[in-house]
């Protein structure tokens, strides 16, 4: 069925048609630049919007070396602002830009003194450096020759580590890049960090996302160099030259600015819109390289520059192929500069692969090493084991090193001390615990914190957890209104394995529940972490449909970060893909239903991207399960993506070719299995998704073939996910109704005709 245009009055009349039959099989186009309309009541509507957007603070600097101030983007009645926090008391000062209005940064904000942080920025097409006042909160802006595009200043704002390009891109940017005025030489950039945790504000700002604790693997097509500006001297100093096809890991500069590591491995060109099965990251997934032979691990090096005397470039000073097989990730001085920890991250070790994988990593540890690369001891914990993106480590005095963890549901703050072998976790409760900073003399740390039954607050606690303390109280109210319940559950499967979890419910609800509406929530990924963390969005509705008479019932199950490296495997062993975790799902929404908390006629499931797929192949492969499904920004036609799209993840997923086994590739993809397919389906997609809609509609123009009740909305502006405010309070309204409309449940009475609703609280 082809896309639909609609005015703005067309648009009302099919949501309210929606509204009114939902059975009818309709592919409705959204425009987000709309104002939203109100299927529910106009009350409920109000609920969502305010549940869906909590106020945030995100640590955006370190702390300032006399342990006092914290630069911290506030996000308050949806405006963003940049405010010093006092770390003891709580008080803020406010940025003051001026007419300038705010300026996102292209480096990290660093103290160039106890009173000044500094950033790189743009400013009418031109880099300008920004320094912000901590006592007055005056923003000063001058201009600022960058020699090259900026990757980071070191901590005291003495040197800027910048990449130049050497000869003509290969890729010449759109004229709309050139116009930002600092265009990356990098051909991809790829975000890490604790997927699916607590997100920058500054995505609602800009398109610069910047969030300190998470570096991007960056991917380099062409040959480019990396130098070192010395502001002091006001020399640009040459390094050495990343070669062609180099991925740059990691950097961290020590702490007085006086050397430099920097990991990287020479990989080739790896897409998203589909890899040749020839590519050598395509070999990788379905494990057919040996370690002699891959690229991901041979090019696997650390690289250190010492500018205490001169500038001294120590190029590959430690390689992985000189190693265990274990490849390197993130780096961390310690104060003095008398060790480097770094973390070092095994490849994934699946049944039915000749060679391990490297692309996707199974677990991870600590290595120490001294300055001129000797091993100075290992450590390595079950706690800390996540692969990279799960764990990130940093020296806070010679022998201390403070690590924030995903471990099961939460994030995690752990203490080290190499010299005692003290090892603790902070007790900052469950939930999820991130952004990490800690003080240079007052051992103390500044963190950002969630949980299913807490909105997103900052807090302190000492090193030795002690004095937990929160600074801010911006969401109480919200806290309060959209206050849930999380009462741990746990099922025992045929094989003897436990999954255990969380049953979300309204705060006033009991447990163990009776028969109640109960809908099964999966994350995306597969190979990301399953969080305790406040969510309020259609894609995480941990506290949205808790709160209009559904339990939400979140269990992790095979392929998620944070339960080992067996667990972490399992998805992707042998053709466990699209069956594992899919029927363990089934023997674990069967025994709700033993256990009395839901009945057959009462079970829904939703999730995007891997939780659509999830949901997709659920539905098909249990036909007799759920009665009611929403599917989201889902990946349902393997042969496409494995040819198309995500070619070396696919192939680390099922570990076959589409070629030499399209028998699996046809049982694991939910759009040759529609057919059997029994629930009621509501669909969303983004129009510019990476999984491209016209495949969800496909999807949906089977389901309506079968004569079912199926509706789709496709979001315009939208890519993989719904990131706009309207899209997303027009995707909840209709996320509700549908499972009301099929599952039951309380709620308040549907608009009487059509209503528009303000964004403002």
């Amino acid at each position: 069925m082809p896309l639909r245009k609609c005015s703005f009055i067309l648009l009302l009349l099919c949501l309210l048609s929606l509204m009114i039959s939902p059975v009818q099989a309709e592919v409705v186009p959204i425009d987000p630049t709309q104002p939203p309309v109100t299927a529910l009541s106009l009350a409920e509507a109000r609920k969502i919007a305010a549940l869906q957007n909590p106020n945030d603070a995100v640590p955006f600097s370190e702390i300032s070396p006399d342990d006092k101030s914290l630069l911290t983007v506030f996000v308050v009645a949806g405006k963003v602002n940049l405010a010093f926090l006092n770390i003891q008391d709580g008080s803020t000062i406010p940025v003051k830009f001026g007419d300038t209005g705010p300026l996102s940064p292209f480096t990290q904000p660093v103290w160039r003194d106890n009173q000044t942080v500094v950033y790189i920025s743009v400013s009418n097409r031109q880099s300008v450096l920004v320094a912000l006042d901590r006592t007055t909160g005056n923003a000063k802006i001058t201009p600022f020759a960058v020699p090259g595009f900026p990757l980071g200043f070191s901590p005291n704002a003495s040197r800027l580590l910048v990449v130049i390009q050497d000869g003509p891109a290969a890729n010449p940017r759109s004229s709309a890049e050139q116009e930002e005025g600092l265009v990356s030489p990098f051909k991809l950039e790829i975000k890490r960090g604790f997927e699916n945790g607590t997100k920058s504000a500054f995505e609602n700002w800009n398109k610069t996302t910047f969030d300190k604790t998470l570096q991007p693997l960056r991917f380099a097509e062409d040959s480019l160099t990396l130098a070192v500006l010395d502001l002091n001297a006001g020399s640009v100093a040459p390094l050495y030259a990343l070669p062609r096809g180099s991925g740059l890991v990691s950097i961290s500069w020590s702490q007085d600015s006086s050397r430099l590591a920097l990991v990287r491995t020479t990989i080739p060109n790896v897409s998203t819109e589909g890899t040749f099965l020839s590519d050598v990251a395509t070999q990788d997934g379905l494990g057919q390289l040996p370690p002699d032979k891959n690229p991901f691990f041979l090019g696997s090096v650390v690289d250190t520059v010492d500018f205490s005397s001169g500038v001294k470039v120590n190029q590959a000073l430690l390689k992985a192929a000189g190693g265990n097989g274990d490849t390197f990730a993130d780096t961390s001085w310690s104060p003095n500069n008398s060790s480097l920890l770094v973390q070092m991250q095994k490849p994934s070790k699946l049944a039915g692969r000749a060679n391990p994988v490297y692309l996707v990593g199974e677990s991870s540890y600590l290595r120490f090493y001294s300055p001129d690369g000797q091993v100075t001891g290992t450590f390595e914990k079950d706690e800390i084991n996540a692969p990279t993106g799960g764990v990130r480590g940093v020296f806070v005095s010679p022998d201390e090193v403070l690590l924030n963890a995903v471990r099961g549901t939460n994030v995690s703050i752990y203490y080290y001390n190499r010299a005692s072998g003290n090892f603790q976790q902070l007790p900052t409760g469950e939930g999820t615990a991130t952004q990490m900073t800690a003080t240079h003399q007052s051992r103390q740390i500044v963190y950002a914190f969630s949980s299913f039954v807490q909105a997103p607050e900052l807090y302190r606690i000492n090193w030795d957890g002690s004095a937990l303390s929160r600074l801010t109280t911006l969401n109480d109210d919200l806290t309060k209104a959209g206050k849930v319940r999380a009462d741990p559950v746990s099922f025992t499967l045929a094989n003897g394995q436990k999954r255990d979890g969380y049953l979300l419910q309204a705060a006033e609800a009991s447990f163990p529940p009776k028969n109640v509406p109960l809908i099964f929530w999966q994350e995306g990924g597969p190979t990301a972490a399953y969080l305790n963390r406040w969510a309020a969005n259609v894609e995480n509705p941990f506290n949205l449909l808790p709160n209009f008479g559904f339990a939400v019932l979140f269990v992790p199950l095979e392929g998620r970060l944070g339960f080992g490296p067996a667990r972490l495997n399992a998805l992707a062993d042998n053709r466990n893909f699209g069956q594992i975790d899919i029927d363990e799902g089934a023997e674990v929404v069967r025994q709700t239903i033993e256990r009395g908390y839901t009945s057959r006629g009462k079970v829904g499931i939703t999730g995007c991207s891997y939780g659509g797929y999830y949901v997709s192949q659920s539905i098909s492969r249990h036909p007799d399960l759920y009665t009611a499904a929403n599917t989201q920004c889902t990946l349902l036609d393997l042969f496409r993506e494995f040819q198309f799209g995500q070619t070396p993840y696919i192939s680390y997923l099922m570990g076959r070719a589409s070629t030499t086994d399209p028998d699996e590739y046809v049982k694991d993809s939910p759009l040759f299995n529609s057919s059997k397919i029994r629930a009621s389906t509501l669909i969303f997609a983004g129009i510019n998704d990476f999984l491209p809609a016209q495949v969800s509609v496909t999807f949906h123009d089977q389901l309506q073939a079968n004569g079912l009740a199926v509706n789709m909305y496709v979001f315009d502006k939208e890519g993989h996910g719904l990131r706009l405010p309207t899209s997303q309070l027009i995707a909840a309204q209709s996320q509700i109704s549908w499972f009301r409309q099929f599952l039951g449940g309380s709620g308040g009475a549907p608009a009487a005709a059509s209503q528009v609703i303000s964004l403002k609280p």
